[in-house]
């Protein structure tokens, strides 16, 4: 697993005890679709923020990637929530692939609509 630049294990050790002792959650971050943050639950829900795809059609998702990561959520949170943020802006592909990460079977409460309407969908899931 893959750490942000200038991780040291005992400052990270600190930082996960500190957050732990908040109850505030750590931001899972990833890029092409691996993380690069350690996948510690710290909260009673989550905060991933989900930055690049490794698909042929960057910075997209592919569905096994979406899947993955919801499975990841709904065993780090089973009683919980995590507020999923994808940052993977370029060619609308955070909209794109926050509609199908929807589709992966977790109940979710707000999905982006493809489509003429800016509004989002707050009757999904």
């Amino acid at each position: 697993m893959g750490h942000p630049v200038g991780y040291r294990r005992g400052m990270t050790v600190h930082a996960r005890e500190v957050l732990a002792g908040h109850a505030a959650a750590l931001c899972w971050a990833d890029r092409r679709s691996r993380p690069v943050t350690p996948l510690w639950r710290t909260a009673n829900w989550g905060y991933p923020r989900l930055h690049e795809g490794a698909t042929a059609d960057p910075p997209r998702y592919g569905r096994r990637a979406l899947a993955h990561w919801a499975d990841r959520l709904s065993k780090a949170w089973p009683d919980g929530e995590a507020w999923v943020y994808f940052n993977n802006d370029l060619h609308a592909a955070a909209t794109r692939d926050a509609v199908e990460f929807a589709r992966a079977g977790l109940p979710v409460g707000r999905v982006p609509r493809l489509g003429s309407s800016a509004q989002p969908d707050s009757t999904a899931g």
